[in-house]
């Protein structure tokens, strides 16, 4: 008996302590939560939570970088690129491989000619990154450009 009320215990702490997503609003702007609604595929409820946590600091990078890749996932690409967009202009940790997420949300809207734009200003103003700029220039193989 005792085991198993352990059992039980163990299973709903371990259950409580993850933040599952859910349209609670007393954990709204809970970063976790709304990650927990990305991994699980609820984009509207992610990017629900991403604006509400926007709205209580708009000045976090990581905050609009989120958004962008939830407006991403759901085909917004013209949304996720404003939203990269004010993530880059904040910047700070987590941001420097927005630029990479603007061009594929270009390239997915159909164009091509931005995206390459993008890749292709990184390489020339970044060459000593010699990792990312390797990654770049696949990217751009990748989309028949000549870089």
């Amino acid at each position: 008996m005792i085991k198993k009320l352990i059992s039980v215990v163990a299973l709903l702490i371990g259950k409580n302590a993850h933040a599952a997503c859910d349209s609670n609003e007393q954990n709204l702007t809970n970063p976790n939560v709304a990650s927990e609604c990305f991994r699980a595929g609820q984009y509207s409820e992610a990017l629900r939570r991403a604006n509400a946590i926007i709205d209580v600091d708009n000045t976090n990078a990581l905050s609009w970088r989120f958004k962008g890749e939830v407006l991403f996932q759901m085909e917004k690409y013209a949304d996720s690129i404003s939203a990269f967009d004010r993530a880059e202009e904040i910047g700070g940790t987590g941001t420097e491989e927005i630029f990479f997420w603007r061009a594929l949300a270009h390239h997915n809207a159909g164009d091509r000619r931005k995206a390459v734009e993008i890749l292709e200003k990184y390489v020339s103003e970044n060459e000593n990154q010699t990792e990312m700029v390797n990654k770049v220039k696949s990217a751009l193989s990748k989309i028949g450009a000549s870089s």
